[in-house]
C-alpha cells in the first residue's frame, strides 16, 4: 500500500484584493458561500420548456449542404 500524503488546505481566492480588517467575514461573504438552489429533476416543478423537449425542432435550419462545408 502506498502512504497517503496529507492534503494541504487549498487557498480560496475571495476576489476582494488585499483584506485589511476581517478575513473570516470576507470569506463568508465571498462567492464560495453564496446560497444556491437546486433544480428539481423529478417531481413537481421539474418540467422545463427548453429546446431538448420540443419534438422536431432539434435540426431546424440545418441542411445537408451545411455539413459538407464543415467537412472540407
Amino acid at each position: 500500500m502506498s502512504k497517503k500524503v496529507p492534503a494541504e488546505p487549498q487557498a480560496h481566492d475571495m476576489g476582494r484584493g488585499a483584506i485589511k480588517d476581517n478575513a473570516l467575514k470576507a470569506l463568508v461573504t465571498s462567492q464560495l458561500f453564496r446560497s444556491r438552489t437546486e433544480k428539481a429533476k423529478k417531481g413537481k416543478g421539474a418540467f422545463q420548456r427548453k429546446q431538448r423537449n420540443q419534438k422536431g425542432q432539434a435540426y431546424k435550419g440545418y441542411a445537408p449542404s451545411d455539413f459538407y462545408g464543415l467537412l472540407c
